[in-house]
């Protein structure tokens, strides 16, 4: 894979035979290696596809993205590019909202769509996210606020100065495209949409999941799992996540052949 799919899309040759594509989208301040120890627990008819956003592991040296359609578009893209694989979009929380961004734009100019839509840790996109503003706090505020918040910041990189920088620096660029996202009326996707969360999750309530009902004419369905806001990162909740996106990568691939 060469140009900006190679960049934009991390993706390992051994799945060169799997039959379908799960391409996840990090959370706000996250990474492609998010997702890395996915791929060998759905090897191999599913092939993990992560998406790298400009500022972070191998794109350390590129500017943070800052505008939701600077990020939209090279995805599409990318994707576009790609063989005649069916493919599922996978988003958490910042991620969410990506992809179905991305999904509704394929969907409206082709020449690819997704075959499914699963959205993580985050409400419908019409809903006004009940989540803090807090990308406009100082440099001293802004990773020990996100940090209790959310979690998901080990301790350790907090202490380390030059590190603290880099997450902050990636941060505060996805925490605008986030607080600044204004859903736009359209059509409803045609594909089918899952809803995850976790069941202790303040930020995302079951009827906030249950709202992205409104926003596909396909099948839809919840499921909650135990834990916060960053349920998987719990192994056992991991496992159970990862068997539920199995099913529903094989029913969308059964349903495009």
């Amino acid at each position: 894979m060469a140009g900006a799919s190679s960049r934009w899309l991390v993706t390992s040759p051994a799945d060169a035979d799997a039959q379908v594509r799960l391409v996840c989208v990090p959370h706000a301040g996250g990474g492609a290696s998010t997702f890395h120890a996915w791929r060998e627990y759905l090897r191999p008819a599913i092939a993990v596809c992560a998406v790298q956003l400009p500022g972070r592991e191998d794109r350390i040296g590129e500017p943070p993205v800052r505008l939701l359609a600077d990020v939209v578009t090279p995805i599409t893209e990318a994707l576009s590019g790609l063989d005649d694989r069916p493919f599922v979009l996978f988003g958490h929380s910042m991620g969410a909202i990506i992809a179905f961004e991305v999904a509704r734009h394929l969907e409206r100019t082709g020449p690819v769509t997704p075959a499914a839509l699963l959205v993580s840790g985050r409400g419908a996109p019409h809903l006004l996210s009940r989540a803090p503003q807090v990308g406009h706090l100082p440099s001293s505020q802004l990773l020990s606020r996100v940090s209790r918040l959310y979690g998901g910041i080990p301790p350790i990189l907090l202490d380390e100065p030059q590190m603290a920088e880099l997450i902050e620096r990636v941060l505060r660029a996805d925490l605008t495209i986030l607080e600044h996202y204004e859903y736009v009326t359209g059509d409803a996707l045609k594909c089918p949409v899952l809803a995850l969360g976790g069941k202790d999750d303040i930020w995302t309530a079951p009827d906030e999941l249950a709202a992205w009902r409104q926003h596909t004419r396909g099948e839809f369905s919840v499921t909650q799992l135990n834990g916060d806001h960053f349920y998987f990162r719990n192994y056992q909740t991991q496992q159970a996540l990862l068997e539920r996106l199995r099913q529903s990568c094989m029913a969308a691939c059964r349903s495009r052949s």
